[in-house]
């Protein structure tokens, strides 16, 4: 493949200005954010417009782009099959697995229903898959649901038509629900970045950040209770990263106390999503189909949480024994029972990114990135070795390669150092974590 200078500069440098462009974008506000965005739309679209229009039709490229089809279908048939593996693994003998072709419905959590969440005996809740285990004592639910279909409209998913597939990579949801004793409900959102400039706080958040926690808040499930905004009386940085709202404002000031807030702050877990509570249970969502490590890595963290509300929190709305198992349980396993799963390559990427105050990412999320950087050493390297192999070429022809292989190097080498090797800041989230353990080993 031959690529001129002209082409080189509009495929790398396109993409380039567009992630420039759209840096640019989340520190300003209103016209000129639009404008930024909209340009930023416009050098990616012109690159691709380019980059396909050059070698779709011939040689590698037609192959690559042939390729596509085939790998997304093995890739559905692939987490399919890992799905159904990891999830008969989790259940267990205490445990349970749902599907929507067959009858049963799991003993507490919500469930999709129209536009709302409802309760798990609500004939017009639904789902699509779902599994019930224990995790270090406590009852967890992981659910996957589609955006947008009716309960009664939900079927076995087919995966030779077109419009299932588009549904399941574009409108697939998953909730992982804690079981709690039953409370108001309560719903934590965490902010965009304008929405925390606008607050007058520290934007945390990256832009990439701020895309995760778009996708996982569109089709998720909120409660169905009638909320109000709680927006006065909270810590500054809270305030900033999150909105808060509530069917009972006292309770949500009970739950949420200064030491919850700033653990909220200190993890950047808590910074794409949002976190709900009502009908005995407590959740979170994200986009796309659920996998072992969404349930896991979730779990463990509404555990943290629920661990680090005060124990008269609990016996306030709930009095009973129940409520003094469900504390105790809690408390039973102590720091342990809130750590991430531990998967080799994945937990110790983890630990790196949350020390420096990175959103962990999920072994999916984690190859795509390792296979992406191995796309562009690939992109660095072969221009090098055909310019070796081949003494024809001009020099025109020879400085357009090694400019390719510069730009790929490039990106390459800053996509790991952002992946593997963040810039650490001071762990407060570890800090927090030590205080919060020596709180809750004697609940009161």
């Amino acid at each position: 493949m031959k690529f001129s200078p002209l082409d080189v500069a509009i495929i790398f440098g396109g993409y380039g200005l567009a992630v420039l462009l759209l840096f640019v974008a989340t520190r300003t506000k209103d016209t000129a954010r639009r404008l930024l965005v909209s340009a930023a739309g416009l050098a990616a679209s012109t690159a691709t417009v380019c980059m396909l229009t050059y070698g779709t039709f011939s040689g590698p490229w037609m192959w690559a782009w042939g390729a596509v089809p085939v790998v997304i279908a093995a890739w559905f048939w692939l987490r399919k099959y890992q799905q159904s593996s990891w999830a008969d693994r989790l259940a267990g003998k205490t445990g349970r697995i749902f599907t929507a072709d067959m009858p049963g419905r799991p003993s507490f959590g919500v469930l999709a229903g129209p536009g709302r969440a409802v309760g798990h005996d609500d004939p017009s809740g639904g789902f699509d898959f779902a599994v019930e285990f224990d995790f270090n004592g406590q009852r967890v639910l992981g659910m996957q649901y589609r955006d947008r279909v009716a309960a009664p409209a939900r079927g076995v998913f087919d995966q030779t038509r077109t419009g299932q597939v588009v549904e399941a990579i574009d409108a697939t949801h998953s909730l992982v629900q804690l079981a709690c004793p039953p409370t108001p409900a309560l719903l934590i959102k965490a902010r965009a970045l304008p929405e925390q400039r606008g607050a007058g706080g520290t934007a945390k958040a990256s832009i990439f950040e701020d895309y995760q926690l778009a996708r996982n808040t569109i089709g998720a499930l909120l409660p169905s209770a009638r909320l109000t905004p709680v927006a006065e009386g909270w810590e500054p940085e809270f305030a900033a990263q999150f909105a808060v709202e509530a069917e009972n404002e006292a309770f949500a000031r009970a739950v949420l106390t200064p030491e919850v807030q700033r653990l909220m702050v200190a993890d950047p877990w808590f910074r794409i999503r949002f976190v709900a509570m009502h009908r005995g249970a407590l959740w979170t969502n994200d986009n796309g189909s659920l996998s072992e490590w969404t349930v896991l890595s979730n779990a463990a963290h509404l555990v943290r949480l629920a661990a680090a509300i005060p124990a008269h929190t609990w016996r306030t709305v709930f009095p009973g024994y129940q409520v003094e198992q469900f504390i105790g349980r809690l408390h039973a396993q102590g720091p342990a029972a809130w750590q991430l799963p531990r998967r080799s390559l994945v937990a110790r990427v983890n630990e790196r990114r949350m020390a420096a105050g990175r959103v962990p990412l999920s072994p999916t999320k984690l190859v795509a990135r390792i296979g992406l950087v191995a796309g562009l050493v690939a992109l660095a390297v072969l221009p090098v070795v055909a310019a070796s192999v081949s003494s024809a070429d001009s020099g025109e022809e020879t400085a357009s390669l090694g400019s390719m292989a510069i730009f790929s190097a490039v990106i390459a080498i800053v996509l790991v150092k952002v992946t593997f090797f963040p810039s650490r800041k001071p762990s407060m989230f570890q800090r927090l974590m030590q205080d919060s353990s020596h709180r809750t080993a004697r609940p009161s």
